[in-house]
């Protein structure tokens, strides 16, 4: 039994040992996955403003074409 108990006990602690460490690789990640959405939310956004002002501009040159003819 007391064997039992200490190989239960070595193999809890080289699995928080691991999970320590994952741990940190995790937040790492976690934080650069926030970075990649901030990007993103930022990119939409400016892609948006482009299509506006690509409708605009399309709006423009068929008024031009139109009145040219």
């Amino acid at each position: 039994l007391t064997e039992n108990w200490i190989q239960w006990s070595q193999h809890l602690e080289q699995r928080v040992k691991e999970l320590e460490a994952v741990s940190d690789e995790n937040l790492l990640l976690t934080e650069k996955i926030e970075l990649q959405r901030q990007s993103l939310i930022l990119l939409e956004a400016k892609v948006e403003s482009l299509e506006k002002e690509n409708a605009v501009l399309k709006s423009a040159l068929r008024k031009l074409k139109k009145d040219g003819k």
